[in-house]
């Protein structure tokens, strides 16, 4: 028996550690500091199991300068892991246009 057998038969020890005791896993794209992600493991969202796609901007924490951490700044759920693959995908190639655009005028300029 591994621990996440153990915390699925036991509600009371789950509570105990405040509910969730790690974040599913994911995959991702990644431009500079911004990561587009997927899960490809479901968590529950209003009593349903759900996939989910988010992104994640990299920061630097101000007190301490080498300390990095994740801001997630959007979130869109999703019954199939596909559908949540393919909305990281869009918004991953709608920045890249958009660094592009960026970069383009800054070279002509």
């Amino acid at each position: 028996m591994d621990f996440g057998d153990l915390l699925k038969g036991n509600p009371q020890l789950v509570e105990l550690l405040g509910g969730a005791v790690r974040e599913p896993r994911y995959r991702y794209y990644q431009v500079k500091n911004v990561r587009f992600c997927w899960t490809t493991e479901k968590i529950e969202h209003n009593g349903k199991k759900r996939f989910v796609a988010f992104i994640r901007h990299e920061l630097v924490s101000k007190r301490r300068k080498n300390t990095r951490y994740f801001k997630t700044t959007k979130k869109v759920y999703f019954a199939r892991r596909n559908k949540a693959k393919a909305r990281a995908l869009m918004w991953y190639e709608k920045y890249l246009k958009k660094v592009e655009v960026r970069d383009n005028d800054t070279v002509q300029s």
